[in-house]
């Protein structure tokens, strides 16, 4: 028999944490202040443009759009049906004046 070289498997990298670029820092920090950084002056005091609460100039007044849709749509239903009134009433007038004969003569 032939024996076979054992193939070196490589150690898997699932999170791409070992790539060949990636050059570790070894800097730990000791706390978490050391994070921290204060804010300057232009992020720490809101700007004079945005004086309006944003709540005001979003709220929806829905029962206002609920009402002004009801109106339109009361208004379309009552057009075609009077719209349906007048085209009747024009069949009805140019139909002929016919009346069929009751007997054979």
């Amino acid at each position: 028999m032939a024996e076979t070289q054992p193939v070196e498997e490589k150690e898997p990298n699932p999170y791409n944490a070992k790539k060949s670029w990636h050059v570790p820092d070894n800097k730990v920090p000791e706390n978490a202040d050391g994070l921290f950084f204060a804010p300057t002056e232009e992020q720490a005091t809101p700007s004079e443009e945005s004086e309006t609460p944003p709540e005001k100039s979003k709220r929806v007044n829905y029962k206002k759009r609920y009402d002004d849709l009801k109106k339109h749509y009361d208004n379309r239903l009552s057009e075609f049906k009077q719209r349906e009134q007048e085209l009747l009433s024009d069949a009805a007038s140019k139909a002929p004046a016919y009346k069929a004969p009751k007997s054979l003569e």
